[in-house]
């Protein structure tokens, strides 16, 4: 007898979550293994905890989007400008 074509998508789907829910329990271990370390600390140092632990379920949520470096207006520029189309160039052009 064949095989549903859902069958499969359920083995799929189930396989996805279950690599979903062990990267998310990863940063959840790796945020609450930070926080007894802050104690009293100042804005700065739990700000950067918040902002690692939110960039990380980023990156499980959509492991394309990694957390990009912050580049200088003239490196966004040239990025930006050798990347565009000869069908897209006049869309940014003044």
């Amino acid at each position: 007898m064949a095989e549903r074509l859902t069958t499969n998508w359920r083995h799929g789907i189930a396989e996805e979550a279950e690599e979903l829910l062990t990267a998310t329990n990863a940063v959840l271990d790796a945020f609450e293994h930070e926080l007894p370390g802050l104690g009293e600390a100042s804005d700065e140092p739990v700000f950067a905890v918040v902002e690692r632990f939110v960039l990380a379920l980023n990156e499980v949520n959509d492991p394309t989007t990694a957390a990009p470096s912050k580049p200088t207006n003239e490196k966004s520029c040239a990025i930006s400008s050798t990347s565009r189309s000869p069908s897209t160039a006049s869309m940014w052009s003044p």
